[in-house]
């Protein structure tokens, strides 16, 4: 039945963007062009910027039908090494440790405020480190879907290994600030050397809130090369840097500030709603350390209670012996986490009958022997009542 359901839903999806394209000329990329990789001089790197005239594209790699776009470089974000030199001074810039290859595949489910089918203009920001870009825009479309042939694909040098990438994707507006469709925040150090992820992320809108299958989603094609693993450990091991990105406008910078933080362009603007959240924070903090005095003062654990007791005299007679006592509190730490974890039960300590150990073996013989298990229950009971 679900594969029924399923069926009709994407005969439905594609019947709605056949009619699309006809009502309003829109031209989307089919499935081999989507997965074909991108041309090497069709990538975007922030000294050089957009490829300004890339060769053209063979007509054999777009399917029947299709008409390959004109080249047309988003409009910049950054300036570049041609424009502002100082920029890429090698004198300003860290060590490279590695590269990031970004390519944006497309994205759905985007929402759409208008009651206009397609009336969405998407396009992609793709913000990482001290470097931010764009992507092509495409019109009147809830499901964009960037081609081989369109500027989707953004290299990147890699100066910390903890490095964040942030892609948000905004609809395009001529005569107000563009709107804020999703974002979507991705931790390059979770990612293998030399290692294609073709993956789908959950837009979200905020930092605080999660909107996990209401924004939509957008695929991403990112790669990771590392210089050597030597170099990246060593790195971790350093302060985090600061990374000062030089938009070229306002809007630029308002955009690329939606993709890093989301609602909150100004994290030193007051909001309730953030301080809200914090004071939560902080009362559950507080509660905790209040509850943990408590237990102290009226013994509730006695071995604590005695070590800290026995610590205050001596602290009290021997002030010089402070250092060495370092280990005592992470060895009372250590016991303290230990007891808390006696009342659980353990998955060793099931006290099972003879009744319960038959239906067990019983049920793993058909799920091993593809018998039907419709009508056998299990025992109501937690195994370890």
């Amino acid at each position: 039945m679900f594969s029924f359901f399923s069926k009709v839903k994407d005969s439905a999806q594609d019947a709605y963007r056949e009619v699309k394209d006809v009502l309003f000329e829109v031209q989307e990329a089919s499935d081999d062009l989507l997965n074909t990789a991108t041309p090497l001089d069709r990538w975007f790197t922030p000294a050089g910027g957009w490829p300004k005239a890339p060769s053209e594209m063979p007509p054999a790699t777009a399917p029947a039908g299709y008409k390959l776009a004109p080249w047309e470089p988003p409009q910049p974000l950054c300036p570049t090494a041609e424009q502002e030199p100082w920029l890429f001074d090698a004198r300003h810039e860290r060590p490279k440790i590695g590269e990031l290859f970004v390519e944006v595949i497309e994205a759905e489910g985007l929402p759409n405020s208008l009651t206009q089918a397609g009336a969405v203009d998407p396009y992609a920001v793709v913000v990482f480190e001290g470097a931010a870009a764009r992507t092509s825009q495409v019109h009147n479309d809830t499901t964009p879907r960037w081609g081989a042939e369109a500027p989707r694909a953004f290299k990147f040098n890699i100066t910390c290994p903890y490095s964040a990438l942030h892609i948000a994707l905004l609809d395009s507006d001529q005569f107000q600030s563009d709107d804020k469709l999703g974002r979507v925040v991705i931790d390059v150090s979770q990612f293998f050397s030399r290692t294609t992820y073709d993956c789908w992320w959950p837009l979200q809108f905020g930092m605080l809130r999660r909107h996990v299958s209401k924004r939509g989603a957008v695929r991403l094609r990112l790669t990771v090369v590392w210089a050597a693993d030597r170099t990246r450990l060593l790195n971790y091991a350093g302060l985090l840097p600061t990374f000062i990105v030089p938009f070229i406008d306002t809007k630029a910078r308002r955009v690329g500030g939606f993709a890093v933080t989301g609602t909150h362009s100004n994290p030193s603007k007051f909001q309730w709603k953030v301080f809200a959240l914090h004071l939560s924070d902080l009362k559950s903090a507080v509660a905790d350390l209040c509850a943990s005095i408590v237990d102290f003062l009226f013994w509730r654990w006695p071995f604590v209670s005695i070590c800290i007791f026995v610590l205050w005299q001596l602290l009290v007679s021997f002030p010089t012996m402070l250092p060495a006592c370092v280990p005592m509190f992470a060895l009372t730490g250590l016991i303290r986490s230990y007891n808390s974890l006696e009342d659980a039960p353990h998955v060793l300590d099931t006290k099972l009958t003879a009744g319960d150990l038959l239906r067990i073996l019983i049920a793993h013989w058909k799920l091993f022997t593809g018998t039907d298990m419709r009508n056998f229950e299990l025992p109501n009971r937690a195994p370890w009542q």
